[in-house]
């Protein structure tokens, strides 16, 4: 009995004693710990699975680096580890749960997603850069943690509040938006520059030493009494206020940067003079300031500034970025011309500006919606390309030569007496309301229409080089005017006056203060009899005849088919809609580059047009016996290029048609000659009943555009594709008659 219970307690030894492993299912790390002499389950050291758990859990440091492993499981035996390093693996996971002696983790270049030591109390260091850890969960209750290293990753957030003995974090190439420090009191290093931060709590790291922030949002920060503090770098965010002050910026190793932050112009610090000597690597517009929320006016641009200088306006007296609101206060009177000045902020403090003369720089814009009490603006010779006047009551003289202005609103400048925008690309400008308007310059402009029959007290006017078409200047007191320019207008043939004789008499041969093209007239009303809708010219069906939109006026009409961009110079006409209910209209410019564009309305009040269409426009459905309207105008074909007012106005064609004629003809024509389809578009049959000796093809005008003699046939097809749209005359040609038909194009 005795053999045999000493038989089964051995037995039971044995058993036991080889029952103790734990599985390593990943080679590359079981062959990691025969090579650490870690496993001794096989005795040729070949690779088994398994590993002598009892081994295991002596093991104080474990270092696997760079191994190739994917799969750490087995690492849970190892419950007394202090020191693991398994940085360069191929780890997508790890569960170090029972490893709760860690002081130190080496787990970087790995490919972890999430990282759970919520119960590592005693961890100190962790190093898990360079995976994609979205998830990092940290000791949560007295914490040991003294140095993180978490740059590289995919983290968004961070618990920081247990890890009170953190001094050093390397955060960077995050997603991090916010990060709270506040309980990270011995914090002394931050690195998280390339992250999403739009702010941070550093409220109670009072022994900081570095912060790196660069490549961030943040809009503000504010470090005092950081004695300890010695390289700040907060390069490329969106700092609009920062504050920097009780810190020895004179230690010699002292790292200042803040550049690219456009929005920053004012940095509070202790000692404005050392900051601006030792700080030098910030943008051009900052400046140091004590409080920066003092009556400082920042002056952007250094000329501007240095002309401020050298008129004693900024009281200091050197360039700095700014002025002192009291200096700009009371000053009513600018000259600040010819100092190469591209920006003029600044201008808005000096409110009691009266005259404001900065002409020969370089503005490309202003802004002078603060400087209300303007009554003289000088700014010819610059970049401007627009202009703000509204708020400007008490105006009288502006001057803007040689800018870029293409438009202008002098609606609210009523007492204005001078108005200088000579050399700018306006179009059209509106000065009726300018009831005290004496003196107009706008030469060299593309002005198409210019109407000063408002403006009674008008004595000079310079409108010379522009694409004037319509000139009015019939203000009842002609008399006055002492200068009159219009010359190079070459559109323009009539101006509108008071007196065509005093005009002729007193204008034509006072050179060199009266200037005027050959081909100009006066007269007391240059617009055509059509130009208007109630006036509109009566066409009869069938009948072509021939008009003009030399000196019509533009529409304010502007149909759904009409650039808006494009000034509308138009004439109307007006027609009966036979029984058919169907007609063509069919105009035609007299110079082949340029398109007759036309409207069709029920009526003169109406807003839409029933059609809108260039060359050709076919309408049904109309009311037989009712009267329609047509508004015409001319546009160029514009295609690559910018519309000159040569393709606005000139000489044209027009023909209403019933359509029924354009396809049918008597029977004896019919009989004799067939064209098929007739409208045509891009080709059209002709079929005779004898051998045709040739087609003889004419515009509208008469002009003759094809002759072919066809080859002993009486069936023919036309090719049309190169021919616009229009009304054309087919004439057929043989042995014995010609013969004359309609065919219309569209």
């Amino acid at each position: 009995m005795k053999k045999h219970l000493l038989f089964l307690i051995t037995a039971l030894v044995f058993i036991t004693g080889f029952s103790q492993t734990t599985n390593i299912p990943d080679a590359n790390f079981e062959q990691a710990l025969i090579d650490l002499n870690l496993d001794n389950t096989s005795p040729t050291d070949a690779i088994d699975g398994v590993i002598d758990t009892s081994i295991a859990a002596d093991v104080i440091n474990l270092d696997v680096s760079y191994k190739n492993i994917s799969d750490l499981s087995g690492i849970e035996s190892f419950v007394s580890l202090e020191w693991l390093f398994v940085e360069g693996n191929n780890l997508t996971t790890v569960d170090l749960s029972n490893n709760l002696n860690l002081e130190r983790l080496i787990i970087h270049g790995n490919n972890l997603t999430t990282l759970d030591l919520s119960n590592h109390s005693g961890l100190e260091r962790l190093y898990c850069q360079s995976n994609q850890i979205s998830s990092l969960v940290l000791p949560q209750t007295n914490s040991s943690l003294q140095r993180l290293e978490c740059q590289f990753n995919n983290l968004t957030s961070i618990d920081l509040s247990s890890s009170l003995l953190l001094d050093d974090i390397k955060m960077q190439h995050n997603d991090f938006s916010y990060i709270d420090f506040s309980d990270n009191v011995l914090l002394k290093n931050i690195d998280a520059f390339n992250n999403q931060l739009t702010s941070v709590n550093l409220d109670n790291c009072a022994v900081i030493e570095d912060i790196n922030f660069r490549n961030n949002q943040l809009t503000e920060l504010h470090l005092e009494d950081r004695l300890g503090l010695y390289k700040i770098n907060l390069e490329y965010n969106d700092l609009n206020s920062l504050t920097i002050k009780n810190i020895k910026s004179s230690v010699w190793n002292f790292y200042f940067t803040i550049l690219n932050n456009p929005n920053l112009t004012c940095v509070a610090v202790s000692d404005p003079i050392e900051s601006e000597n030792e700080w030098t690597a910030v943008d051009s517009q900052v400046y140091f300031s004590e409080n920066c929320n003092a009556s400082a006016v920042s002056i952007l641009d250094p000329n501007f500034e240095q002309a401020l200088i050298d008129l004693g306006i900024d009281s200091d007296g050197i360039i700095n970025g700014q002025i002192l609101e009291t200096d700009a206060l009371g000053v009513t009177d600018l000259d600040v011309n010819s100092y190469n000045i591209s920006d003029l902020t600044g201008i808005e403090f000096f409110t009691d500006l009266e005259v404001l003369t900065a002409y020969n720089n370089n503005l490309s814009s202003v802004d002078l919606s603060q400087n209300t009490a303007l009554t003289t603006i000088i700014l010819a010779l610059n970049n401007l390309t627009e202009i703000d006047l509204s708020s400007h009551s008490n105006l009288t003289s502006l001057s803007l030569n040689d800018n870029s202005i293409s438009t202008i609103d002098l609606s609210n400048n009523l007492q204005l007496q001078q108005v200088f925008l000579n050399n700018n690309l306006l179009t059209a400008i509106d000065v009726g309301m300018l009831s005290n308007l004496a003196n107009l310059g706008v030469s060299g402009n593309t002005i198409v229409e210019l109407d000063l029959s408002s403006n009674t007290l008008l004595q000079t006017l310079f409108c010379q080089d522009n694409s004037l078409v319509n000139l009015n200047v019939q203000n009842g007191n002609n008399t006055n005017v002492t200068n009159f320019e219009t010359q190079n207008n070459t559109d323009l043939y009539c101006i509108q006056v008071d007196a065509i004789t005093f005009s002729n008499n007193n204008w034509l041969s006072a050179e060199p203060q009266f200037n005027f093209d050959s081909q100009v007239a006066f007269s007391l009303d240059c617009a055509p009899s059509n130009d208007d809708c109630i006036e509109a010219t009566t066409l009869t069906l069938g009948n072509l005849i021939s008009g003009s939109t030399l000196s019509a006026t533009s529409s304010l009409n502007l149909p759904s088919c009409q650039d808006n961009t494009i000034p509308l110079i138009d004439v109307w006409y007006q027609f009966t809609a036979p029984s058919s209910g169907s007609i063509a209209a069919i105009a035609n410019a007299a110079l082949n580059n340029l398109n007759v564009n036309m409207a069709i309305y029920n009526n003169c009040n109406e807003v839409e047009p029933i059609i809108c269409d260039a060359g050709t426009v076919e309408v049904d459905n109309l009311v037989p016996g009712q009267t329609y309207y047509i508004q015409l105008w001319i546009g160029g074909n514009t295609s690559g290029r910018s519309v000159q007012i040569t393709d606005l106005v000139g000489d044209f064609t027009i023909e209403v048609a019933d359509s029924a004629t354009l396809s049918i003809e008597d029977n004896e024509t019919k009989t004799e000659i067939q064209l098929f389809p007739n409208p045509a578009t891009t080709e059209v049959n002709i079929h005779t009943n004898s051998v045709v000796d040739k087609i003889t093809l004419f515009d509208v005008s008469g002009k003759q555009v094809l002759v072919i003699k066809p080859a002993n046939t009486n069936d023919y097809k036309l090719n049309l594709k190169d021919f616009s749209k229009g009304l054309y005359f087919v004439q057929i040609q043989n042995k014995n008659s010609t013969i004359n038909q309609k065919l219309l194009i569209k």
